[in-house]
């Protein structure tokens, strides 16, 4: 019964939505006007035990797992990353009622779709 009221009331709480934020930070590099510098950070809260697809799409391109605590180290085990010429394709493995923090740093022209 206990396990029942724990689930009902987080469930009520945030809803049972997927929640996403991100924050984009672009700069301009030195002496290069036509190239930008950027770096994405992503949050993932997840309702449910699930498994969510990022992407991203600039040749010179990485994305990481932020760092977990002490315990955890840096959660290379819940971000599975496959880099291909044009990017990256990612798979965040977030369990259920917790977030996790992506973040993805990026080099393109300024004529790159930014």
């Amino acid at each position: 019964i206990f396990s029942l009221l724990i689930y009902f009331i987080g469930y009520k709480l945030r809803g049972g939505q997927l929640e996403k934020n991100e924050l984009h930070v672009v700069d301009v590099l030195p002496n290069q006007e036509n190239m930008l510098r950027g770096r994405s950070y992503m949050s993932i809260y997840s309702p449910v035990n699930g498994r969510y697809q990022l992407g991203g799409n600039f040749a010179h391109s990485a994305i990481r797992s932020e760092y977990g605590g002490v315990f955890r180290g840096n959660l290379h085990d819940t971000l599975q990353i496959e880099y291909h010429a044009n990017g990256f394709d990612a798979d965040a493995k977030v369990p259920i009622w917790t977030s996790r923090l992506v973040s993805s740093e990026w080099i393109a022209q300024t004529d790159a779709g930014v």
